[in-house]
């Protein structure tokens, strides 16, 4: 079996497939890795309002974070950062932060960051929104020396008090899938490690 797929105007990649009763799916938490030594992560990124930030910056230190590798024109994305918002919503006492990175389809300043402020209202994202680059994951690789590669779109990074990646979940299981009630189950539960309670 041959075909395309296509994403939008801006994506299509050609696919072949044959038939194996044996193949699985790899886990999502074995698509991505960490590189190198477990050390903290270091970032530095314009926020959707243009201004330079780190997430060695006071307000982030010493908190546990999920970074969102992202795109505001990827769906999938779309149903992940509702999730996260609900999520926050539903447990407004941890005190786990949230940045997403959004790779996007252009690569000027003047088109990206109102693209980003209108994400952001549409959504009304209490967390920061950040722009990472262009949406080739060779170059978005690049941005995120810490990991082995940006293999897709969204993918989460897991980040303990001291900024150590301490897993990493490669797509989403959105709600219209089995996998969703399972991936909120496991969610919540590593979130609760992270944060050193039982929230």
């Amino acid at each position: 079996m041959i075909g395309s797929f296509r994403s939008g105007k801006h994506y299509q990649a050609f696919w072949e497939a044959r038939r194996d009763l044996h193949a699985e799916l790899e886990h999502a938490e074995d698509i991505t890795l960490a590189s190198g030594k477990n050390e903290p992560v270091r970032l530095s990124l314009v926020d959707a309002d243009g201004q330079l930030f780190s997430i060695n910056d006071e307000q982030y230190r010493g908190k546990p974070m999920i970074i969102q590798i992202m795109g505001t024109w990827c769906p999938n994305c779309l149903d992940e950062t509702r999730f996260l918002k609900t999520y926050l919503e539903a447990h407004p006492d941890t005190d786990l932060m949230v940045i997403s990175v959004a790779f996007e389809k252009y690569r000027q300043k003047e088109r990206v960051l109102p693209l980003l402020q209108r994400y952001r209202a549409r959504l009304n994202l209490p967390w920061r929104l950040a722009w990472g680059g262009f949406a080739d994951k060779e170059e978005a690789s690049k941005v995120l020396p810490f990991i082995d590669g940006v293999k897709a779109y969204p993918t989460l990074l897991f980040l303990d008090r001291a900024h150590r990646i301490q897993r990493i979940h490669t797509g989403f299981d959105g709600p219209a899938t089995s996998k969703y009630k399972q991936f909120g189950i496991d969610f919540h539960n590593f979130v609760n490690q992270l944060a050193g309670s039982s929230q």
